[in-house]
């Protein structure tokens, strides 16, 4: 819905502006996957900090896991005690073994994802940040309705159903929602209509005031004569 990745992130900073008192904001936490056009948003939302999400987080730790048996909670003790030099030892003998092609990528995308978020995953420990709901949202307000089953949507279908799901679950009335927008359209026609009149009605007159009518031109006193001047008026 944002090709312009810079528009996004403005909409955002003017709801932020509007909901709180961004001078007294200490910091603003930015969380999800990892991905530039999220990151992009530090630009633009003052004192923010970028946090990888733990649904993520959990994801690839997961990856990096699947090569070596009860390898795991070892993982975990090194991203919780901030030691990457134990992950990147970890990688490095991996990729020193013999893998197919797909699983070498897979490690090398593994490694390059934990490593290059490290201190993003490091803020996850941060005594004021609590956590990241986007992906529960995804999965539960908009995947269930928009793409767990395979169906097909306009950009215009997918935002309204989208906002749709969302103005409900946050305790919107839709049928008196829709009654309020039907009568604000209803209202808005109505003046529409009676500026089309009101123009109409001055553009005959306008006609009459500037055309010639033989009638008025010849002067002759009749009743057409004052029936056609007192139109002009």
């Amino acid at each position: 819905m944002y090709p312009d990745n810079e528009e996004l992130w403005f909409e955002v900073l003017d709801y932020l502006d509007a909901a709180y008192d961004l001078d007294h904001v200490e910091k603003i936490y930015l969380s999800g996957a990892g991905a530039n056009w999220i990151k992009a948003g530090e630009k633009y939302l003052p004192k923010c900090r970028f946090v990888l999400d733990s649904f993520h987080l959990a994801k690839y730790v997961r990856k990096a896991a699947g090569f070596v048996p009860n390898i795991m909670p070892i993982l975990w003790d090194w991203i919780r005690n901030d030691f990457p030099s134990g992950v990147e030892d970890y990688f490095t003998l991996l990729l020193e073994e013999e893998h197919p092609a797909s699983e070498r990528k897979s490690l090398l995308d593994t490694r390059r994802y934990l490593l290059n978020n490290w201190e993003a995953i490091q803020r996850q420990q941060e005594p004021e940040y609590v956590s990241c709901s986007a992906e529960s949202h995804v999965s539960h307000i908009l995947a269930d309705r928009l793409s767990s089953r395979p169906l097909g949507w306009s950009l215009v279908g997918a935002e309204h159903i989208a906002k749709t799901r969302i103005f409900c679950l946050n305790g919107g009335n839709l049928l008196s929602a829709m009654t309020k927008k039907r009568d604000g359209e209803t209202k808005q026609k109505q003046v529409e209509r009676l500026d089309r009149r009101v123009t109409k009605a001055k553009a005959n007159r306008h006609y009459l005031e500037t055309s010639t009518v033989p009638v008025i031109e010849a002067g002759r006193k009749t009743q057409l004569f004052f029936a056609l001047r007192g139109l002009g008026r």
